[in-house]
């Protein structure tokens, strides 16, 4: 989870100097937090079968 924060961390800075990658930052922030929750709801599943 912190490598994944320092990620977007680092894309924010990148953003920062390339307007152009603005765009490529938001999408890649947004798959970031569906990958996140597609962990989580998988996790409640299988705690739920348990």
């Amino acid at each position: 989870m912190r490598k994944a924060i320092g990620f977007v961390i680092v894309l924010w800075a990148v953003s920062q100097f390339l307007p152009q990658s603005f765009v490529a930052f938001s999408d890649t922030l947004e798959q970031s937090f569906k990958t996140v929750e597609t962990a989580a709801r998988v996790a409640e599943i299988q705690l739920i079968e348990l």
